[in-house]
């Protein structure tokens, strides 16, 4: 899947959701760029980034436009779902996350959208 762009009046998203690489093209000129890939820390000190997703699919209605990806977390019973799109009604880019199969407890933090470099230029 190329590189899905979502254009808005002040800013074009980048989804790559392939390779989970996002990028945030201002309307000023600078970009932002996730400089990582999200990830899962365990409590038991283990740490597992998110594999090549499974499934992708363009998410697009009248009201919003985006990137919806699914994703088996290797040697464990975890499934994630990650949605990344912009709100038409209120031009944000939102990021939603569901995670099935964990442990209660097992899971310490999910990294998700991963870190972001807020000064690069394009």
């Amino acid at each position: 899947m190329p590189i899905h762009e979502i254009r808005s009046d002040s800013f074009l998203l980048k989804v790559d959701a392939e390779n989970i690489k996002l990028s945030v093209v201002l309307s000023s000129g600078k970009t932002w760029t996730m400089t990582k890939r999200p990830y899962i820390r365990f409590t038991s000190g283990k740490i597992i980034e998110f594999p090549n997703p499974k499934e992708i699919k363009i998410t697009k209605t009248g009201t919003y436009d985006g990137v919806r990806s699914y994703f088996d977390i290797p040697k464990t019973k975890i499934s994630l779902m990650t949605h990344i799109y912009v709100d038409r009604t209120t031009e944000r880019i939102v990021f939603e996350l569901r995670v099935d199969g964990d442990e209660q407890g097992e899971i310490e933090t999910v990294s998700y959208p991963a870190p972001f470099d807020f000064g690069a230029r394009e």
